[in-house]
């Protein structure tokens, strides 16, 4: 720990101990060193915008399946929220609210839409989550409305649902904030490997 506290004074100039999470420290590094408010603002929701884009937070979809196989192949992934984080266009600005998205071509939005759906009885494994009037969270057929994320939409009508987007608040689309960040502190991470260094010390690590 003392090695980790010297490591980031060193490059950083903050006290790991000043930290309650390790989230809290790679938002501290960020703001200080990569993000530009002037390229990429970051808008505070107002209360209305904060209840609606609240509603599209579903939570985790957990299954339990004994799956079986032969002669199968596995494959590992590696740093994929790192790499998501780079390379995908993020939602940017103060987002604007649009009260008929009927019209709208739902390829060209990027935001949190109040949307029908439709999933046909044939899919076995639905994608799209909805919470009941009693709270409970399922993962239904038929017919529903929801709020969702934009790009959840898009994946959900390449699986075979309708969507038919009603409402919501829409962003402008930008390349990443996050490139250098990524870049930058995957390197450290590579080079800290090579020096047989500990992983834990630098922030972006494997994810399997």
């Amino acid at each position: 720990m003392q090695k980790a506290q010297n490591i980031y004074w060193k490059l950083y100039q903050l006290d790991i101990e000043s930290k309650i999470t390790l989230s809290s420290l790679a938002l501290n590094i960020f703001r200080l060193r990569y993000y530009n408010d002037e390229i990429f603002p970051i808008h505070i929701p107002n209360q209305n915008e904060d209840t609606f884009i609240r509603k599209a937070y579903y939570g985790g979809h957990t299954d339990s399946y004994k799956p079986y196989g032969e002669n199968l192949y596995y494959y590992d992934v590696n740093s994929l929220y790192p790499f998501v984080m780079k390379e995908y266009p993020m939602p940017c600005g103060k987002p604007v609210w649009y009260s008929n998205l009927e019209d709208m071509d739902i390829d060209s939005m990027l935001g949190f839409i109040e949307a029908y759906v439709v999933c046909p009885k044939t899919i076995n494994k639905p994608f799209l989550p909805y919470r009941s009037k009693t709270g409970t969270l399922i993962f239904p057929t038929g017919e529903f409305i929801g709020v969702y994320y934009s790009e959840e939409l898009k994946y959900a009508v390449g699986l075979g649902y309708k969507v038919v987007p009603i409402s919501g608040y829409l962003f402008e689309r930008k390349e990443s904030p996050f490139k250098d960040f990524v870049s930058s502190l995957f390197s450290s991470r590579l080079e800290a490997r090579k020096e047989g260094s500990p992983r834990g010390i630098f922030l972006l690590h494997e994810r399997k």
